[in-house]
């Protein structure tokens, strides 16, 4: 049950379908590799049981040649329409080039019918960056291609008895074998991403936790840097929130650290990064602020948090306030500790001047 609510709150989005190409990027690579050798192998044999049969397709094979070579660089197609445009295309190209050759060798088409499995894997591999129910039509149009080429007249002598017994029942173990590979696929994506968020993830509010913080805080110190703005970071704490815990339980307690979250998640801009930074205090980086708008975004949070109600487990009324100290980012002035630090120098001038307040840090101050 806990793997089924997981998986169901991540999407199959771009990313997901990426994953599953690069998990499957060896296998597809050796495959690409291995048929035009056993291609080869195929030509050689065909020399062998018809030689001119064999040289008179030497022209078709060249270009079968190419065409299955240009399947890996569909791969790198990154226009979703596009892709879904090409592959048929190209599937429909090359097993016309295949379908003629066979027709030109004596009994091709029973010697030849197990070329057609490439031709299957070929649309396994395209299954692989779209949707399961593209990659099963893929499967089908691949394996209903040569009778439709047949009744057009390419290929007079197809056995149409012979190969849907040989070929449809391995068509249907492609398709099983793509729904195992996408379920199997997206669970370990999911469980993947998961893990992530559990890892970067505070349990009791569901913000970010303080080792996922100090991660985005270097990174925003950096970007800051380099195209050269400025950022705050506020650091809020809930004020004696030890009398809370010792009055109300625990419980009560952990009620009012999540009451506070929804309130600066209420306050805060949509691009602001939150973070329980430990215990009862949070971190705020707001990207691309100074001093002054931090400091709005810091009261507006502060009176919300002053005219919020609460009330315990017990049923009793009771209310708290915070403090918050705002420090700022100078261009290549200081790092992530020195700025936490900074945050944390404000906060307790605010928590020395009465609580329920907002303090800045002043350079050298």
């Amino acid at each position: 049950m806990k793997r089924e609510s997981i998986v169901g709150k991540v999407e199959k989005d771009h990313e997901y379908y990426e994953h599953k190409k690069k998990y499957f990027t060896l296998f597809m690579q050796v495959n690409f590799i291995l048929s035009p050798l056993a291609g080869m192998l195929y030509w050689g044999w065909d020399l062998l049981y018809d030689s001119k049969g064999a040289q008179s397709t030497l022209l078709l094979r060249f270009s079968f040649l190419f065409a299955i070579l240009g399947f890996p660089l569909i791969r790198y197609i990154k226009n979703r329409f596009l892709w879904l445009l090409v592959y048929p295309v190209v599937i429909l190209y090359a097993l016309t080039l295949y379908m003629l050759i066979l027709q030109r060798i004596n009994g091709g088409f029973v010697g030849g019918m197990a070329g057609f499995l490439f031709f299957l894997i070929v649309a396994f591999a395209g299954s692989l960056g779209v949707p399961l129910w593209v990659g099963l039509i893929y499967t089908v149009f691949t394996t209903m291609v040569p009778h439709l080429l047949s009744f057009i007249g390419i290929a007079s002598n197809f056995d149409h008895l012979f190969y849907s017994i040989v070929v449809w029942p391995l068509s249907g173990m492609v398709m099983a074998f793509q729904f195992l590979v996408e379920r199997n696929s997206f669970l370990r994506y999911a469980t993947n991403k998961a893990l992530v968020k559990l890892s970067s993830t505070d349990f009791l509010t569901g913000v970010s936790n303080r080792r996922y913080f100090m991660s985005v805080l270097r990174d925003e110190i950096a970007r800051s840097d380099r195209f050269g703005y400025t950022f705050a970071l506020l650091m809020v704490d809930i004020d004696n929130f030890k009398l809370i815990n010792d009055r109300f339980g625990h419980p009560t307690g952990d009620y009012a650290i999540r009451s506070l979250v929804g309130v600066i998640r209420n306050n805060m801009r949509s691009f602001d990064i939150l973070a329980r930074y430990g215990g009862e205090e949070f971190v705020i980086i707001l990207p691309g602020t100074d001093l002054k708008v931090g400091g709005a975004i810091a009261e507006r949070i502060r009176s919300a948090v002053e005219d919020m109600e609460l009330e315990s487990l017990s049923g009793v009324a009771f209310k708290m306030t915070v403090s918050i100290g705002i420090a700022e980012h100078g261009i290549g002035v200081n790092n992530e500790t020195q700025l936490i630090a900074q945050s944390d120098n404000a906060l307790y001038s605010a928590k020395e001047n009465g609580r329920n307040k907002i303090a800045f840090y002043e350079t050298g101050g």
